[in-house]
C-alpha cells in the first residue's frame, strides 16, 4: 500500500471517478419532461459529442426542439446536476482520494472531452483539488497516450499507475509502457473478447477493481 502512495497515479474522470451514465440521464430526463423524447435526445447528445460536448450546445439544441429559451434550459440543467452532485461521485473514488491527497501522492486526471466540459464537472463535484494536473484531449485512445507520455517524459513508466474503466484503453497504454500498472474500473460488463486474447504479460499488469476500498482497507477499520 505504501509503495502506491509513493507512485504518480493518474486517473480517467468519466465512469472511474464519477457515474457518466447517471449525468447523462439528468440531461434526458429534463428533456424528456420538456416534450423531447429520449431517443431525440439521446441523438442529439451523440452528435454533440463527435464534435466535443458541451452543455451549452447541448441546451442549444434541445432549445430548438422543446421551445425553451437555451439559457434557462442551461441554467436548470446545471442546478439539477449539482443537487444530485453526491450521488454522482462515485463514493469510494473521493474517499480513495482523500487518501492519497492527506499522504502528498501525486495524482494526475487524464480525460477525453471538451475541456470546458470537462472542467467544468470537476469543478462542480469539488475534485479539481485532488489533482496536481487535469489534462483534456480531444482523441480517446492515441490523444490520451500522448498525454501520458509526458507525464512519464523519460522514464520507462514503472513509477506510474494507472486508473481507467475502458479495457481497449488501458491494452494500449500498457504495450507503449511496459513497466506500467493499470487497474480497470468496470462499467457493465467487461470485454470478454479483448480479455480472452489478452497477452498474459499485459494481464499480469493489469488487476479488476470493482471497489477503490479494495486498496485503502484502513480507512474501514
Amino acid at each position: 500500500m505504501n509503495n502506491l502512495f509513493n507512485k504518480i497515479l493518474v486517473f480517467d474522470l468519466d465512469d472511474t471517478l464519477i457515474n457518466a451514465q447517471a449525468i447523462k440521464d439528468i440531461l434526458f430526463n429534463f428533456a424528456g419532461k420538456s416534450g423531447c423524447p429520449r431517443e431525440r435526445a439521446q441523438n442529439i447528445y451523440r452528435n454533440i459529442r463527435d464534435d466535443g460536448f458541451t452543455l451549452e450546445k447541448y441546451t442549444e439544441a434541445l432549445s430548438g426542439v422543446v421551445d425553451k429559451k437555451a439559457e434557462d434550459i442551461l441554467g436548470r440543467i446545471r442546478a439539477e446536476i449539482i443537487r444530485c452532485k453526491d450521488a454522482l461521485v462515485h463514493k469510494d473514488a473521493l474517499e480513495f482520494l482523500e487518501l492519497c491527497k492527506s499522504k502528498q501522492t501525486r495524482l494526475h486526471l487524464l480525460t477525453f472531452g471538451a475541456s470546458s466540459w470537462q472542467k467544468e464537472k470537476i469543478q462542480m463535484f469539488g475534485l479539481d483539488k485532488y489533482f496536481q494536473e487535469a489534462i483534456f484531449t480531444d482523441n480517446e485512445a492515441s490523444g490520451k497516450l500522448r498525454e501520458l507520455e509526458k507525464i512519464i517524459g523519460d522514464g520507462t513508466g514503472e513509477q506510474v499507475v494507472l486508473f481507467n474503466d475502458k479495457l481497449k484503453e488501458i491494452v494500449a497504454i500498457l504495450e507503449r509502457y511496459p513497466e506500467i500498472v493499470a487497474y480497470l474500473r468496470p462499467v457493465g460488463k467487461i470485454d470478454d473478447e479483448l480479455w480472452a486474447v489478452l497477452d498474459p504479460s499485459l494481464r499480469h499488469r493489469l488487476e479488476v477493481l470493482p471497489n477503490f476500498r479494495l486498496l485503502s482497507p484502513e480507512i474501514y477499520v
